[in-house]
């Protein structure tokens, strides 16, 4: 029926749709209450009879739209829930998995190369020696400081040498923590550079305090003060132990890693989430489309009725202010 059909923008919008659900009838009503005697009930009448008549043909998908909005917004609802709950877990689950190599794939140390069981063993060796020397630099620079409560406790001053070494290793493990080879691959280079760095500044500063080959000494200096060369060559001096210490691990690990064969392959159980949340996005965007539907032919057919209302309020009181005037020219 044409009563019934959608509104058309080129149409002029809500206009055309009233004009389609004005039957007739209508005029015979407002004909009708030409004479009645009370004008504000006669248009109260005529404004109620427009709303019997719009719903008449709009009432029942108006009261559905009403009954089913609750529904809908709970649906909306419960797949935005679903939807962030499966987002939670994606972003908590890794995407690549590491997996360690069988035991046909794994070769034992007896079967490395000569080089690599050489590059190994000095990297371990030579790591243990570099740590081993910055503990005890910190130890020994810590007991110069003649501070009573290092003098009377030593063991205190070994603790706290203990942490440089403890640093280099907590470098050294940082690179697990990371999602993807590429930015291990980074993080290997950065403490390669820094190593490098610290390592040329050190034989900079090594060279400043210690001279090869001069063996005059001053006893005027002995009593000087500790200079800014001596502050820089410490520091950089424990830095480069560090990061030495970081990198030769960085080393035999690489070495090792040649024979174990760990393989990162993607995490099937983030591969299920994506799917999972795909099919939820899919759900919360036709839920959400439906709801909006439902909000805006709602407010289409409250315009509608109210639109449709006033027209025949206005067709009203103009026919009346007509009659009213009529009236009292034929009473002369």
């Amino acid at each position: 029926m044409k009563m019934n059909t959608l509104v058309q923008p080129e149409r002029n919008g809500h206009v055309e749709e009233i004009r389609e659900v004005s039957p007739p009838s209508d005029e015979t009503f407002i004909r009708l209450m030409l004479a009645y005697p009370d004008r504000d009930e006669a248009i109260r009448r005529v404004a109620e009879h427009a709303t019997q008549k719009f719903d008449s043909i709009h009432g029942s998908e108006r009261e559905v739209l009403q009954r089913e909005a609750p529904y809908r917004d709970e649906r909306v609802a419960e797949t935005r829930d679903e939807l962030h709950t499966l987002e939670e877990q994606k972003r908590a689950t890794p995407p690549y998995v590491i997996v360690p190599p069988s035991d046909k794939q794994h070769r034992s140390f007896a079967q490395w190369t000569l080089k690599d069981q050489a590059t190994l063993s000095s990297s371990l060796i030579f790591m243990v020696i570099v740590l081993a020397a910055g503990a005890g630099n910190c130890y020994s620079a810590i007991q110069a400081e003649a501070i009573p409560i290092f003098l009377e406790h030593p063991i205190l001053a070994m603790l706290l040498s203990c942490l440089l070494p403890s640093l280099s290793i907590a470098m050294h493990s940082l690179p697990e923590l990371l999602q993807n080879d590429h930015q291990r691959q980074q993080y290997n280079q950065l403490i390669a550079t820094l190593m490098f760095v610290f390592a040329m500044m050190w034989a900079w500063l090594f060279a400043l305090q210690f001279q090869i080959g001069d063996d005059t000494l001053s006893v005027a200096t002995l009593n000087e003060p500790t200079g800014q060369t001596a502050v820089w060559y410490t520091a950089v001096q424990l830095l480069t132990e560090l990061f030495a210490g970081a990198f030769l691990a960085l080393v035999a690990t690489h070495t090792h890693r040649r024979y174990s064969q760990d393989t990162t392959v993607p995490n099937q159980e983030a591969g299920k989430l994506d799917l999972l949340i795909a099919q939820a996005r899919a759900r919360y965007d036709a839920a959400l489309a439906r709801q909006r539907a439902s909000w805006g032919r709602s407010a289409q057919l409250n315009a509608m009725h109210g639109l449709y209302v006033n027209e025949q309020v206005a067709k009203f009181v103009a026919a009346r202010s007509r009659y009213e005037e009529l009236s009292r020219m034929t009473s002369y």
